[in-house]
């Protein structure tokens, strides 16, 4: 009998600490626009370790590629296949899956990793589209069971067309953000049923539902546009990743998801989220159009948006403030000039970062510009993300658009911004981060967006040049370090005497990280890991790059105090006759967690599309001696493989042997196998010795 399974099962719970907490620190009243900044204390170098500037490429050490392990017949039909098992398996670090050919049965069984979910979890995650599976049953088994089971009843209970987007935000909201105190899991569904509701009447956008829940499979949604440029008229389907990231998710990037009613100096939300309390001004207490007791002072957002038939011309713009809303304006210079009218004042002492608050108090620099700009774009469903240059403290908005005619074509970001005091609202234009290649008066240094759930990724290209610096991370046996946290800092802007933070990012599987970086600047960086730290020191620094220079790539090498996991092993590929196991493994994604600097540290999750595990054959005696971590003897033994296929004919079936797919050497990452073990039987000798009986097997979603 030949069984196949094909389901993600996960095991164990991340509980390994993801760096030093970063302390976040208001900015004052002049601050240009960061409203609440990271970081850990006054950092200060303790000297110099220049990263290697490389002139030709990266000298960087490669995960193991495809290989085949073992000898294979010449007479490639002597071997008939017995039994199989094929599995798709989420192994978080530390943990193991296992395939094991019995003795007794001469049949394979399958060990499946410890599962971390409840049964209503499970149909959940059998209820969201194919393609988000995997990443809502991470996410749900990283929390309690309690909390599984009310996160896992949304999905069960939405409604189409929106079951997809209410399993989206359940599978990539933080964990922080989920189980936040002032977090109301029905704001999920709301904001789900928002965005159909204002779709009804916005005449520039269309939401676009392929497929159905109750259809199941890849369902998703995603969004057209009205693009207008010159004569030529189109509409354009953005990729669905934009939708779900910068139009659905509720998060924009330091502010905690919420619409509690509590009172609160900077995070009042006054009982709703912002897409409702934006769109229609919803509450006569906080009516935030209304001013010295005159009722419609301020435009509310929901009517101005539905001037607009197209969402953008394809024009760079420098719009002037308070301009009046017209006919043909489009949804861009709408959004944009609504906040220009709602904010027509500097930052005045408590520098709110929740949307609603910053419109009903009227008052703002680029911080609260940037976090109500972003909301009332992703309100009129247009995708924006909220974007930062600390060092040189200002923050601005990209809103995501197709090309133009007649390909339309060429999607890609662009800067969008509005000034201070009501100011002008500029469209395309790059000058907005003011680095001196457009005319500014900086150079600029890290520049980056927020991707909601609060990983971050660099942008600097479309501002200024750029150089790369890659930190490759090691432990003292010279074993790459996951997971380990990568703090870059640099000079302040006119304050060459004080350090801040830059930028940040957490090693993938093979110790690395990398960053993109303007010219003309100084860079100081700091490791830490469950292992160690460098500098040792707390909020110490060492400076890795002098004087950037355009397009050069650096690579600082890093090894920290402790060591990973390791196992101790010697290989016996002795073969036999009788007996064949063939695998095939290819390790899809390596999950890089990490942690936001900003707001509550949400804790986010990057898939990066390859990672690795280590693949031991062990008979009984050995797979003991594994188990216990002592040294022992591998029939296979192969590090590190991303992809692999293995044939190997077993020296004898006295014992069980052990077929371990590990990730015990990880510290706090995660690896996606897919695998297929296939056992066979040399056919030319004649009748089997024994019948076949069948192992029992529970479905993978079990365990």
């Amino acid at each position: 009998m030949i069984a196949q399974v094909r389901v993600l099962i996960v095991v164990g719970v991340l509980a390994v600490a993801l760096g030093t907490p970063i302390v976040a620190s208001g900015a004052g009243a002049d601050s240009c626009g960061v409203t609440s900044g990271a970081g850990v204390g006054e950092l200060v170098s303790v000297g110099d370790d220049l990263a290697q500037v490389v002139a030709d490429g990266l000298p960087l050490e490669s995960p193991a590629g495809a290989t085949t392990s073992g000898v294979e017949r010449s007479q490639q039909d002597a071997w008939q296949p017995i039994d199989a098992a094929e599995a798709h398996v989420l192994i978080p670090p530390g943990e193991r899956y296992e395939v094991t050919v019995s003795a007794a049965t001469h049949g394979l069984a399958e060990v499946l990793p410890k599962f971390e979910l409840t049964a209503r979890a499970r149909q959940a995650v059998e209820r969201a589209p194919t393609w988000l599976t995997d990443a809502l049953a991470d996410n749900l088994r990283r929390l309690g069971p309690a909390k599984q089971d009310v996160f896992a009843q949304l999905v069960l209970e939405a409604e189409d067309p929106w079951v997809d987007e209410v399993a989206f935000q359940v599978a990539r909201l933080a964990p922080a953000s989920l189980t936040h105190p002032r977090f109301t899991p029905d704001l999920i569904v709301e904001n789900a049923q928002l965005i159909y509701e204002h779709d009804k009447t916005l005449k520039y956008v269309d939401v676009v539902d392929h497929g159905t829940a109750a259809e199941g499979g890849d369902y998703y949604s995603t969004t057209r546009y009205k693009m207008v440029d010159g004569e030529e008229e189109a509409w354009v389907e953005i990729p669905k990743e934009i939708y779900y990231w910068f139009v659905v998710h509720p998060k924009l990037s330091d502010e905690t998801v919420k619409k509690s009613s509590e009172a609160d100096s900077r995070q009042a939300t006054y009982g709703y989220f912002w897409r409702n309390y934006l769109f229609s001004n919803p509450d006569p207490e906080h009516d935030y159009a209304a001013k010295d007791g005159e009722a419609d002072y301020y435009p509310v957002l929901g009517d101005v948006l539905a001037l607009p038939t197209a969402l953008w011309d394809m024009q760079q713009a420098n719009l002037p403030k308070f301009r009046p809303f017209e006919e043909g304006n489009t949804a861009l210079d709408v959004v944009g000039n609504w906040v220009g009218h709602v904010m027509p004042s500097k930052a005045k002492g408590n520098r709110p970062i929740q949307p609603n608050q910053i419109a009903y108090e009227h008052n703002g620099n680029c911080g609260e510009i940037q976090d109500l700009l972003g909301a009332a774009a992703r309100t009129g469903l247009i995708p924006v993300a909220l974007t930062s240059d600390h060092c040189e403290d200002h923050v601005w908005n990209e809103f995501f658009a197709a090309g133009g005619a007649p390909e339309w074509d060429g999607f890609g970001w662009h800067p969008y911004q509005v000034s201070w005091e009501g100011g002008p609202t500029f469209i395309d234009d790059p000058g907005i981060a003011y680095d001196k290649q457009h005319g500014g008066g900086k150079d600029v240094s890290a520049i980056w967006a927020f991707r909601s759930d609060g990983y971050i990724y660099d942008v600097v290209d479309r501002y200024s040049d750029a150089c790369t610096l890659v930190a490759e991370v090691k432990d003292t046996s010279g074993k790459p370090v996951d997971g380990a946290r990568v703090l870059l800092a640099s000079e302040a802007w006119q304050d060459d005497t004080r350090l801040v933070v830059a930028d940040w990012c957490y090693t993938n599987s093979t110790g690395v990280c990398s960053f993109r970086l303007g010219e003309n600047q100084n860079y100081y960086m700091q490791v830490a890991s469950s292992i160690g730290q460098d500098p040792p020191e707390e909020n110490k620094v060492k400076r890795v790059i002098q004087g950037s220079v355009t397009d050069e790539t650096y690579v600082s090498k890093v090894t920290l105090p402790g060591t990973v996991p390791a196992n101790e092993f010697q290989v016996d590929d002795t073969q036999g006759d009788t007996f064949q196991l063939r695998v095939k493994l290819d390790v899809t994604n390596d999950i890089v967690y990490g942690k936001n600097l900003f707001g509550e540290g949400p804790d986010w999750a990057k898939w990066e599309d390859t990672g690795s595990v280590d693949v031991f054959l062990l008979d009984d005696e050995n797979y003991e001696r594994y188990l216990q971590g002592s040294p022992f003897t591998a029939a296979v033994g192969q590090e590190d493989a991303d992809a692999a296929e293995i044939a190997f004919a077993l020296p004898h079936l006295a014992t069980d042997w052990h077929l371990v797919f590990s990730n015990a050497d990880r510290l706090v990452n995660s690896q996606v196998l897919d695998a297929e073990v296939t056992l066979l039987w040399d056919a030319t000798r004649g009748p089997r010795t024994r019948a076949f009986v069948p192992i029992a097997r529970k479905p993978a979603v079990g365990g």
